[in-house]
Parts: C-alpha cells; structure tokens; sequence
C-alpha cells in the first residue's frame, strides 16, 4: 500500500514537472513572439524597412516628407520663378489722400467746360466732377489712386473687362504714351448713347463719361475732353508721359499777326489778369461792347461758347443790323428767346444754319471746325485749298476748306502734335482772339 502510494505521489510530482515546464516554455514562446513584432513593427516605421517591405512586395517605395504626424498642409516644392505672388490690391486710396494735383485740376476741368465745380469722392473710390441735366444727359470726369502701380493696372484691367460684360464695345490705344481705352454703348437703332475714355497713368486711373440718351445733341467728345484733363492734370503736378501734352502752342508756319492793344477803358474782369494770354483780345472786345462778362465780374475765358453766344458775338462784330421776323426761322428759338434777333441776324446772312429737324440748338457748345466755317463765311473770304499739315482733317472732310482758309489767315494755331481738333469745345477766350483777328482787314 505504501510502496503503491509512493509510486502513484512519484508519478504526480513527475507530471507536475513536466506541466509546469511546458508552461515555462509558452510564456517564453510568447515573449519571443511580442518581442519580435515590437522589433519588426519597429523597423517597418523606417524609411529603409519600408522601402524593403515595399520592394518584398513589388512595389516602387514612396518617400514621405517625415515620419512623425502633422497638421500643417502639404508644402509642394516649386522652382523660384514658379513660385505664386500675393495678391494684388486693387482697392484704390481713401479720399484723405488725394492731397495733390487731383482736386485743382477736377475743379479747372470743370471751370473750362462750364460744369459745377464742386468735386465729390463717390463709392468706386473716384474723385469727380460732373455734369449732371438729367438721368438721359450727364458726363462726369473722374481720378481714382493706387498704392502701387500693379494695383491701378489690375482695376484698369477689371473695369475695362466690366464695360465689356456690360455691352460696350471696347478698343484699346495709347493715349500720349499712356495705356487707354475706348468703350462705346449704342442703343437698338445704333445711335451711341454712351462713351467712356479711361487711360492709365502710373498710380492713377483718369477718365471722362458722356451719357447722352436725349433728343439734344452733345458737343462734348469724351477723348477730347481727357486731352483737356490730361492737360491740365500734368500743368497741376502730374507726372507727364515721356510723350508730349497736348498744349496749345503754335506750331505751323503763319503769317505774323500782330497782338491788338488793349483799348483804355474802365472795363476788367478779376479772372483775366494782365499776363493771361488773352487779355489783350478780351480786353479790346470788351471795349467795343462785342462781348460781356457775369454779375460777378468774371469772364470765364475758359468756359466753352454756346452756338447762340457765337451768333451775338458774330453779328456784333460784323455790326449787322439787327432784324426781328414775325415768324421764328428754327423751332427751338422763339421771338422771346433773349438770342432771337442775334440768331436770325445771323442766319440772314448765311453764316449759320439749322438742322433737318428744323433746330438750331442754341445751347449746343460750338466747336473749333463750327467756328472756323462761321468767321469764314462771315469774313467774306475766298476758300483756300492750302497744305497747312493738319492731321485730324482731311481732304474730304466738309471742314476742310473752312480751316485751311481759317489757318492761312492766321485765326488758328495748331497744337504740338499738328493736329487742330476740329471737334473739341471752342472756349470765350479763343473766341476772342478769333474775332479780334478776323476784323483786322
């Protein structure tokens, strides 16, 4: 019994043994086996392992930028020159910093063009004057400024392509060396009812509008009247293209002609001083009662002459007798009309005339090809068919003869780039050396 015990208790401890050695072997087992993924796992983290297990696989190893995670965007490596600029501002400066040149020559714009004077900043961030009769009629002439040049190109560009989307058609030239556009508006029956001219100059965009939707015509020619802007921007302190400003100096070979003196007489006005260039011409008019100034003793030699103003200055001169028809030859001019009897006068002697529609449009600014034909005519004097270079009229041009003739008797001078600007305004003041000069013989 007791031997039978010890073999059976021998035989327990021989298998406890062994069961407890197998355990020991598994949990080594295990060990190996964490250690060895902690190993394995490891060294795939690598770029080296990855790029082993990758080739194991027959895969082409991908590199990355780090191993470690991050929440910053991908940053692509681009060539110097490849690399995107900021954005350009195109906001253009507040009001505040238009403390130079701009407002004085908004304020001499609309002073030669006869507009109010009061120059406004509206919401596009421009700097105006306008012209405002009604919501079919208006013009305004406009600045705007930039921080920086690629800023002001970038607006010009925009708004360029906005008239486009807006259904003007636009053209693009160089306006005195600077880069311009053209953008024309026509109504249904093709008639233009709206023109803007915008050109480029450094940090600025300037411009000049005409709406003009009534039955009345407009003498104002949107480029023309951005010539007289660019003109009196650069005499205020804007830097001036490299190429020349349209100034009026003579450039033509003419007769002399001599300066009248000035006649004494009490009669002046506080904006033509002594040495304005026309003094002598308003001065003597004046004198002679041919033309008179405003209730404020100005003259505004700058302002643009109406077609019925011409007329009175015309008859006055010529010292035609005045007549008064009991019928109105033009619809638009009445026997009450404080011009009727100048107007009719006038017409009598064939220096003016109406149109088809049987107007004469007295408030209509006269121009310089106009005034040319008129004094002409009034004159008596024979058409030449001369060649006074002239680059904006030409042979087949109804003006042609009327300006050659006006040129050759010396009532004209051209401007610096030999060109007479047959559509531009004529002002009070080169009204005056015109009738002056024409009563010389």
């Amino acid at each position: 019994m007791i031997g039978s015990r010890s073999g059976r208790a021998a035989n327990s401890i021989q298998t406890n043994g062994r069961t407890q050695d197998t355990r020991n072997r598994s949990w080594v087992a295990c060990l190996t086996l964490v250690l060895l993924a902690v190993c394995v796992f490891a060294g795939a983290g690598s770029p080296s392992a990855r790029g082993n297990i990758a080739t194991a696989h027959g895969i082409d190893a991908v590199s990355t930028p780090s191993a470690q995670p991050t929440n910053d965007p991908i940053q692509v490596i681009r060539d110097k020159d490849q690399t995107p600029e900021r954005p350009v501002n195109m906001t253009p400066l507040p009001e505040q910093s238009f403390d130079g040149w701009e407002r004085p020559t908004l304020r001499d714009l609309a002073q030669v063009l006869a507009w109010p004077t009061e120059v406004t900043f509206d919401n596009a961030g421009r700097l105006r004057v306008q012209n405002y009769v009604d919501a079919d009629e208006w013009a305004v002439a406009h600045i705007r400024s930039f921080d920086y040049s690629a800023g002001a190109g970038a607006a010009f560009r925009a708004e360029q392509e906005d008239a486009r989307l807006a259904g003007f058609d636009t053209n693009e030239e160089t306006f005195y060396s600077f880069q311009a556009y053209m953008a024309v508006n026509q109504d249904e029956s093709g008639r233009t009812v709206e023109k803007r001219y915008r050109w480029l100059a450094g940090t600025w965009i300037l411009g000049v509008d005409v709406h003009n939707e009534s039955s009345n015509e407009s003498g104002l020619d949107a480029r023309l009247a951005s010539e007289e802007l660019l003109s009196l921007a650069v005499s205020r302190g804007m830097p001036a293209p490299p190429s020349q400003v349209p100034t009026p100096n003579a450039t033509w070979v003419l007769p002399p002609v001599s300066s009248p003196t000035a006649t004494a007489c009490s009669i002046s006005f506080t904006d033509v001083a002594q040495d304005y260039w026309a003094y002598n011409y308003v001065r003597l008019l004046a004198c002679e009662g041919t033309v008179t100034g405003y209730n404020d003793g100005t003259f505004r030699p700058e302002s643009p002459t109406t077609r019925a103003q011409l007329a009175k200055m015309l008859v006055l001169s010529q010292h035609w007798q005045l007549v008064s028809p009991d019928t109105a030859r033009f619809r638009d001019v009445s026997s009450t009309h404080p011009f009727y009897r100048y107007v009719e006068t006038a017409a009598a002697h064939g220096v003016i005339a109406g149109y088809a529609d049987g107007m004469f449009r007295p408030d209509a600014y006269v121009t310089r090809a106009q005034v040319a034909k008129m004094f002409v005519i009034a004159r008596g004097w024979v058409l030449t068919n001369a060649t006074v270079p002239v680059c904006d009229v030409g042979q087949t041009d109804w003006a042609w003869y009327y300006v050659q003739t006006a040129l050759q008797r010396g009532l004209f001078t051209g401007y610096t780039d030999s060109c007479f600007r047959p559509s531009m305004v004529a002002t009070r003041a080169q009204l005056a050396k015109v009738l002056a000069l024409s009563s010389r013989d």
